[in-house]
């Protein structure tokens, strides 16, 4: 997955210094600051940045959802003039996976809860076959 999320980090950087954003801020620089806490992903730092509007961020995140990212988390300083991209990447995969084990555990669980109130009281909690 890091192999994944490193390639695209890249891919992304290429592609917004291939927007009007970037031609707009000559002096563009963007630096990768490290990993993310709380997630798969990397922070992005943009410094030297003059001017930027909202179809700028969406354009962003467009870039980074098109190279495989699952989030995008803007933060603007305005007293540096630097913008924060959190770039998060999700594993689908084993959420779904996770997801099912839980629901098929407390299926179980319900079906003996049920099973066992039917042994001490089977008038009141009837098993249907």
């Amino acid at each position: 997955m890091t192999q994944f999320v490193d390639q695209s980090i890249q891919k992304i950087m290429e592609e917004i210094y291939q927007t009007n954003f970037a031609e707009d801020n000559v002096d563009l620089s963007i630096q990768e600051m490290g990993q993310l806490n709380y997630t798969i992903g990397k922070k992005l730092r943009m410094t030297f940045v003059d001017t930027f509007q909202d179809i700028d961020v969406n354009e962003w995140r467009t870039i980074a959802m098109n190279n495989g990212a699952t989030g995008v988390c803007v933060r603007v300083n305005t007293s540096t003039g630097n913008i924060d991209l959190n770039i998060e990447y999700k594993g689908s995969g084993s959420k779904l996976n996770n997801k099912w084990i839980i629901r098929s555990v407390s299926l179980v669980t319900a079906a003996w809860s049920w099973y066992q109130l039917h042994q001490m009281t089977p008038d009141k909690y009837p098993i249907f076959f």
